[in-house]
């Protein structure tokens, strides 16, 4: 998402010759864009990665509290 944004953005801009056509396009790909990074920002957040959690359960099992 980081590289290819700025690169679908010059593209679209190089493609569309009409000014407002452009300016339309260029909205809504920079709205779905930012929709598509809160996503995937929601995304990455819900991931959880436990380290060692193999060695935690068996230094529970071997020393209980």
């Amino acid at each position: 998402m980081l590289i290819s944004y700025p690169f679908l953005l010059i593209i679209i801009n190089i493609a569309i010759n009409d000014t407002i056509t452009r300016e339309r396009y260029t909205f809504w790909f920079n709205v779905i864009c930012g929709v598509l990074m809160l996503v995937l920002l929601y995304l990455h957040m819900q991931t959880e990665v436990v380290f060692g959690k193999d060695l935690l359960d068996s230094w529970y099992r071997n020393n209980p509290e």
